[in-house]
């Protein structure tokens, strides 16, 4: 379902060959990215839902018990790569700076889809909302 609603999101036919594709699933992901971006608005979030879907992240938020142990470990886990990283290639973005701010984008386009940042050749960089 989720595959469906971004391949009508980036202007594509749905085929289930899509998800295999590499550089497709990709440019996916980021649009998946990017959408929960805007509905959030909160980085912690964006990785909880990305994760471990819609009910997840609602136990994520509120801290419950109920939250899947992978969606619990999965959060903290992934910023903590994408602060490391951002130490070793010397451009770290402290995360409280990096809410609000999305990772894939072309501030310049008419909307913020994210149709082609993640295929090769795309940009990728912090950029606004």
């Amino acid at each position: 379902m989720t595959g469906r609603l971004l391949a009508r999101e980036l202007g594509w036919e749905f085929d289930e060959e899509l998800l295999h594709d590499a550089a497709r699933n990709t440019e996916m992901a980021a649009c998946y990215l990017n959408l929960l971006g805007a509905a959030y608005n909160d980085v912690e979030m964006v990785l909880a839902e990305y994760n471990g879907g819609p009910l997840n992240a609602g136990y994520f938020r509120a801290n419950a018990e109920k939250i899947a142990g992978e969606t619990r470990d999965y959060v903290p886990r992934v910023i903590a790569v994408y602060e490391r990283l951002g130490h070793e290639i010397g451009r770290a973005v402290p995360l409280a700076s990096a809410r609000g701010k999305w990772i894939v984008g072309y501030p310049e386009a008419e909307s913020n889809t994210v149709a082609s940042a993640a295929t090769p050749g795309g940009r990728r960089r912090i950029a606004d909302e």
